[in-house]
């Protein structure tokens, strides 16, 4: 039991600061969703007639993407979002802004009517993407896991888990403690932490489905500094029958350091969001400039 502990506080050490644990002063309401989202008054521009839906990660919500959303907003498009994922049976869960927490096949099924929603709402033929983490990796089961392409322009990911993580090889010293007291496991770090371990059945799943669909274009935004998506050869997929795919080493592209806790709310993520609902066919390397440096 001793031993069991020690595994499991260290794992859940390492995924509560990754899901950015609120201040006390957050910890006393609900988290709310910014007006930049879900504003129904919201007419794009020409440019950018498709809605984009925002996804957030385990562990988050929708705050941490404010920064990215109003420089979007700022450039014509009208975005959406949801918290999904809510688990107040689990420990984690019960701090407010730790979404996306609860089994990932209920998730999904919030994700697909959250779509559904928005696009009856907008009148609208198809979303735009935009995940992270968790949410990045949802996009794919999604897509290819529901067989929703047709609803689906484009796609943007940032440090998915899309075969899964080994948290730096956290998951394998942990392995054994985890499997032996998965009621306890869950409790503590919500189903989702564990249904994105490499070896769980959801990945194995996911990772049975072609990568990518034709016709939709993916953008996937990965940084060497991300120590949660690892390897990070799980951000990136591989393009299946011709897809339009752009695997992109954001540090490489904008030199500069950007950790997973990062890519939701930085500059240049904002901007390789941007370009990732933007590019042209086959334009699958974004230079400096894209990146607003």
């Amino acid at each position: 039991m001793k031993r069991f502990r020690a595994a499991l506080s260290g794992l859940a050490a390492v995924v509560l600061a990754a899901a950015a644990v609120p201040s006390a002063a957050a910890v006393s309401s609900a988290p709310v969703i910014d007006p930049v989202f879900n504003d129904a008054s919201c007419v794009p521009s020409p440019a950018h007639p498709n809605p984009v839906v925002y996804l957030h990660g385990t562990g988050s919500s929708s705050e941490g993407f404010v920064g990215t959303a109003r420089f979007l907003r700022e450039r014509g498009f009208c975005l959406w979002t949801l918290h999904y994922g809510s688990d107040r049976t689990t420990l984690r869960g019960l701090i407010p802004g730790q979404d996306g927490v609860g089994p990932v096949e209920d998730s999904l099924e919030e994700v697909a009517e959250f779509v559904d929603d928005v696009l009856a709402g907008t009148d609208s033929a198809q979303v735009d993407l935009v995940g992270y983490s968790l949410g990045g990796t949802l996009i794919k089961a999604y897509i290819e896991g529901r067989g929703q392409a047709a609803k689906v322009g484009r796609a943007v990911s940032l440090g998915a888990t899309f075969r899964g993580t080994n948290l730096s090889g956290l998951t394998y010293a942990t392995a054994s403690a985890l499997d032996a007291n998965p009621g306890s496991s869950e409790l503590l770090l919500g189903a989702s932490t564990l249904e994105q371990r490499q070896d769980s059945d959801f990945i194995a799943w996911l990772s049975g489905l072609p990568d990518t669909t034709p016709g939709v274009v993916y953008t996937n935004l990965y940084t060497p500094s991300d120590t949660v998506a690892t390897p990070n050869s799980t951000s990136m997929l591989e393009s299946s029958g011709g897809a339009d795919v752009a695997n992109v080493d954001v540090e490489e592209t904008c030199g500069e350091t950007i950790s997973h806790f990062d890519l939701p709310g930085a500059p240049a993520s904002a901007h390789l969001i941007y370009w990732g609902l933007n590019r042209g066919p086959g334009d699958v390397v974004p230079s400096v400039e894209d990146c607003g440096v």
